[in-house]
């Protein structure tokens, strides 16, 4: 396991740098002026490596305290009060401190001012620092001292490095009680889940890719997580004829669906919310919405497959019954269906745009060819513009098909 903590200037009394108790959750008490090396003899984690990240100005100086050379330790203080520790200085003590731990130690310093003018010099250092843990190793991340901006950017700078890893990151903090007199260590960890768990629901809504949440959902709500996972599968591989299916198992899903944790309403409301935006009286209609609801997600590639199954299954079901079996047959659309389709659409006022939509679809089925019509390849940029000009459309279309065949 990593430790990565932060240094600030320290707290100061008649004695030097304070001491305090810190009490772990299991009850063991450690008495230390500095919480890494209260966290270090509790031995309740198997560290292997320690990340340190401070100022120039920090009390790097209270590293060297154990370290039993005393000149150099007053080296450290002077410079740290004045102009700030030198490469030389802060070399020197990485090296000492990892002959003393017998395991890596890595010292990062910075200059102190830390606002919005240095943000974009400071956040490569700290993704840099933290990039040193090892490739495989757990993380342990101390908040506990350092400027309160400082453990802000290693929380910002481990998402960005290993939030899409299954590392373990536990988060600690050592809170100082004045009427107790002691430090308690809370277990923060939880933030690192959550903060997870804020992106899968993310992916989830803004993209349709239910992956990650179901993982999280496993252990909460395993029939969620599995009819997640089949919706995702079902936009991912483009087979919208599956999603009538899929909004069944949601209205039963949601019948089970747990009250806690909190956050899994965020994830019922959004089912439901799909479920009552797509499901429709036929399954042409279903599949139209399903396409609409692909659109407002800026999944424009398979909203518009979506949209052209929608207007050949609502031509089967009108020469033929919903359940006949042939919805879905590709040869049978191709033997017969299609050539019915095609008759109907020369009648139909909006017939351009019913020729784009098929064609943009063989577009994308056979990889981007050449329009046989209008010749070049599609271009990506040009299909969501494509998308909602066939669309109404292809609403009028399922009217006007209803009253040539059924009239």
């Amino acid at each position: 396991m990593t430790i990565i903590t932060s240094l600030g200037t320290g707290m100061y009394d008649k004695e030097g740098y304070k001491r305090t108790i810190y009490r772990f959750e299991t009850g063991i008490e450690c008495e230390n002026n500095m919480f890494l090396r209260a966290v270090l003899d509790s031995k309740l984690y198997d560290i292997g490596k320690i990340i340190i990240i401070g100022t120039r100005t920090s009390s790097w100086d209270i590293l060297a305290e154990d370290l039993g050379d005393t000149d150099f330790w007053m080296q450290l203080k002077d410079e740290c009060s004045s102009q700030g520790i030198s490469d030389a200085s802060l070399n020197s003590l990485q090296n000492l401190l990892t002959d003393f731990y017998n395991f890596p130690v890595l010292l990062s310093a910075h200059n102190p001012v830390i606002c919005k003018d240095t943000i974009d010099e400071l956040f490569p250092l700290y993704i840099n620092a933290i990039d040193q843990a090892g490739e495989d190793d757990d993380i342990l991340l101390d908040i506990t001292h350092g400027f309160r901006s400082m453990p802000i950017f290693m929380y910002q700078s481990l998402l960005f490095k290993f939030s899409h890893t299954s590392r373990h990151i536990q988060i600690i903090y050592g809170e100082f009680i004045k009427s107790d007199q002691i430090s308690y260590v809370r277990d923060l960890s939880s933030y690192w889940e959550l903060s997870q768990i804020t992106e899968a629901k993310n992916r989830f809504f803004m993209q349709l890719d239910g992956k990650l949440i179901a993982e999280k959902l496993d252990s909460h709500w395993p029939k969620g997580a599995k009819c997640i996972r089949a919706l995702s599968g079902i936009v991912e591989c483009n087979f919208a004829l599956q999603i009538p299916i899929i909004l069944n198992q949601i209205g039963n899903v949601l019948k089970d669906a747990p009250e806690s944790p909190s956050w899994i309403e965020d994830i019922k409301t959004f089912l439901e919310e799909l479920k009552r935006k797509v499901s429709d009286k036929t399954l042409a209609e279903t599949l139209y919405n399903y396409a609409s609801f692909l659109a407002e997600k800026k999944l424009f590639v398979q909203a518009v497959i979506a949209l052209q199954i929608s207007v050949e299954v609502k031509i089967i079901t009108l020469f033929d019954k919903e359940d006949s079996g042939y919805i879905g047959n590709y040869e049978k659309w191709q033997d017969t269906y299609k050539k019915e389709y095609h008759n109907l659409r020369k009648k139909f006022e909006y017939k351009k745009k019913l020729n784009r939509l098929e064609e943009l679809r063989n577009q994308i089925a056979h990889g981007g060819s050449i329009s046989r019509y209008q010749g070049g390849s599609p271009q990506a940029v040009n299909t969501e513009k494509i998308f909602y000009s066939v669309q109404k459309p292809v609403l009028s279309f399922f009217k006007f098909a209803d009253n040539t065949i059924r009239h």
